[in-house]
């Protein structure tokens, strides 16, 4: 927080203004859909700066993932984020690097307007698409331009690093602490759950149902153990837009009767 401080200090007479420009679109596929309230680090921000989120939600009802939203509202998310960075006289943007697409034209706004701009990165990898392989040399150039760049952990400050990125212009900031806030009728619905499989061993996956999670391989190995115990279960508490595609695996596997899909509990 070094760096907001002395800006801080530099700006007496009033709070500097940080844009902070939320993960994706929002939707119930989106892993920030179901955190209610901001996340620490936008709180302890707001405590001393003037924060403004921006985020695009208007599909955020919609089961779709947030890229078919960019394919539905590309045009009215870049024109919006543009109004807002040249109304805002920002002090300071704070965006994801891709694929969040509105991360483009906030750094090009910021470094034509002259705002320092921090891109938060996750990336300890790069995926093998062809998508990824011509996203590549725009998000390499973002970060290597940044003001600075802050990573969620180790392994994605190590990764970037590598790559060049000096020791000055790249931190470690835990930014994707996420605040839940569970509802009466969320905990007893997961007490009943428990109680359904009390006999049971329960192999529990808890997350998106995306494709980079993984959770094929997962159905694939509990169709293995399944041939070996008789009371072993395995419960998929989450959602997304690859659902359909692993029922039709455990069906392909015949573990349909033992696999259980709870969407988000």
């Amino acid at each position: 927080m070094n760096n907001f401080t002395n800006l801080h200090d530099q700006k007496t007479c009033k709070k500097p203004k940080i844009l902070i420009i939320s993960s994706a679109p929002i939707t119930p596929y989106s892993s920030g859909y179901h955190v209610k309230g901001r996340q620490p680090i936008i709180e302890r921000l707001t405590q001393i700066y003037d924060v403004v989120p921006w985020g695009w939600t208007r599909r955020r009802e919609l089961p779709i993932s947030f890229k078919h939203v960019y394919l539905l509202d590309g045009l009215p998310i870049f024109l919006g984020l543009t109004r807002c960075i040249l109304r805002g006289r920002f002090d300071v943007i704070i965006t994801t690097g891709i694929p969040v697409l509105e991360s483009i034209p906030a750094f090009i706004l910021a470094k034509l307007l002259r705002i320092p701009i921090i891109v938060r990165e996750t990336h300890w990898y790069w995926p093998n698409t062809l998508v990824a392989k011509l996203a590549w040399p725009i998000n390499k150039l973002m970060c290597s331009n940044a003001t600075l760049v802050i990573c969620p952990g180790k392994r994605a400050y190590t990764y970037w690093r590598l790559l060049g990125i000096p020791k000055e212009k790249i931190k470690i900031v835990h930014f994707y602490t996420s605040v839940l806030q569970p509802t009466p009728e969320n905990v007893e619905f997961a007490k009943r759950l428990r109680a359904e499989f009390d006999d049971k061993v329960i192999v529990l996956y808890f997350g998106r149902l995306i494709k980079k999670k993984g959770v094929d391989y997962l159905i694939k190995a509990f169709a293995k153990l399944e041939r070996e115990f008789e009371n072993i279960v395995l419960i998929i508490a989450g959602d997304g837009p690859e659902r359909q595609n692993l029922e039709n695996l455990c069906g392909e596997l015949k573990v349909k009767k033992r696999c259980f899909y709870r969407g988000y509990t």
